[in-house]
């Protein structure tokens, strides 16, 4: 916000959608552990699972309130 308002913008609004990112990362880690022996054909076996436990530290994040995900809009002023 504060970059874009530096540079001559000025926020419209925010849509807030914080769940989504719950939805959205829990949906990732069930398609990776439904695809994994495909994905282990691409990447190793430690990779898919440090991923896996990003996921879900990104899961329980959204669920504690700690991470906010939305939609800004800004409108560059006149000059």
């Amino acid at each position: 916000r504060d970059t874009l308002s530096a540079n001559g913008l000025t926020e419209v609004s925010f849509e807030e959608h914080s769940r989504q990112l719950v939805n959205h990362y829990r949906s990732v880690l069930q398609e990776t552990k439904r695809r994994q022996q495909e994905l282990e054909r691409m990447v190793s076996s430690e990779y898919i699972q440090r991923m896996k436990n990003g996921l879900v530290h990104w899961i329980e994040g959204g669920e504690k309130g700690h991470l906010c995900w939305g939609i800004f809009v800004f409108r560059k002023s006149a000059t």
